[in-house]
């Protein structure tokens, strides 16, 4: 009797010190993450940044389960409307841990009043994996164009948002393309060019898409070599070949990259060779054009960064 009450008891005492181990590990967590919600508010973006990564390692190691710390930790995240990045940091952080309808009722009314744009991208950014339908339904209608700057940056790997942004390069490539002067302006420029050059990458596709099986328009080479991607390249030294036109070797210049340097060299005849850098290098070629391929070849690479913003330059329409 006396053996089963000692056991009872070292039981009980066992019992209480580990019930007292979770207190004591709650109570310091809770401790911890309170001054952690507090340097996160803080004026000093120092500060504010060492408390995010301080977060980011919290949530590596263990979810934060309290509703009432991530809540918290929310409001101190997104009070700071000076710091985009770091609101948008903060709630990805956030959106890992369990679901918080408060966080997501209060995300919800600040897309809804779209006002503070940088609380919005922070809003749209921890939404996005809890309550997916309220953040398509925020992007229904718009166009990439209208979105703002902070939804844009913070925003910018999700699908949604990317399919808006290519919707709006294919307009303003469109756009481009069918343009025409009024009468008589001949000489005026084409108000949808500098779009297109600011689109890089994502116009490329889309205008060589445009010519088809047809030789390349003057519009799409200039463009193509304004741009001056190297993703171009194949595309332009193909139609090279076929129609060996100046403003086609002067943006296959613009889109050369030093591994693209031996295939213009190998893959032409001598005189289609002689032609394209002689379209590219100007009075230089001159200098050039008796040398041994050899140095041809080392003189483009020493020289291809010069080039390439040369030939970007003189793929722009002159008017007048």
């Amino acid at each position: 009797m006396v053996k089963r009450t000692s056991i009872l008891v070292f039981g009980v005492v066992v019992g209480a010190a580990v019930l007292y181990m979770i207190f004591a590990k709650r109570a310091e967590e809770t401790s911890r993450l309170g001054r952690l919600a507090a340097n996160l508010a803080s004026s000093d973006r120092a500060v504010r940044r060492k408390a995010l990564v301080a977060l980011s390692k919290q949530q590596r190691q263990e979810l934060i389960t309290s509703q009432k710390l991530l809540y918290e930790l929310y409001q101190a995240i997104i009070s700071a409307d000076d710091d985009p990045n770091f609101v948008g940091q903060g709630c990805s952080i956030l959106s890992r841990s369990l679901k918080n309808d408060e966080i997501i009722a209060h995300a919800k009314r600040l897309i809804q009043e779209n006002q503070q744009q940088t609380k919005v991208a922070g809003a749209l950014v921890y939404i996005e994996k809890h309550d997916p339908i309220a953040f398509a339904q925020y992007f229904k209608g718009k166009r990439y164009s209208n979105l703002s700057p902070e939804v844009q940056q913070q925003l910018a790997g999700n699908s949604t948002v990317r399919m808006l942004q290519i919707q709006d390069v294919a307009k303003i490539v469109d756009d481009y393309l069918n343009w025409q002067p009024p009468p008589h302006s001949a000489d005026m420029p084409n108000p949808y060019r500098q779009a297109v050059v600011a689109a890089g990458t994502d116009a490329v596709p889309l205008l060589i898409k445009s010519q088809g099986n047809g030789p390349v328009s003057p519009a799409v080479a200039r463009a193509l070599g304004e741009i001056g991607m190297p993703d171009s390249f194949p595309y332009l030294l193909n139609e090279y070949k076929s129609n060996p036109r100046v403003d086609i070797a002067i943006a296959i210049g613009s889109s050369w990259r030093s591994l693209y340097v031996e295939k213009a060299l190998s893959s032409l005849d001598e005189s289609e060779l002689h032609s394209l850098l002689g379209a590219i290098l100007g009075k230089r070629w001159d200098r050039m054009k008796n040398q041994p391929k050899g140095e041809v070849k080392k003189y483009i690479l020493e020289n291809l960064v010069e080039i390439i913003l040369e030939c970007r330059k003189r793929s722009r329409p002159v008017l007048g």
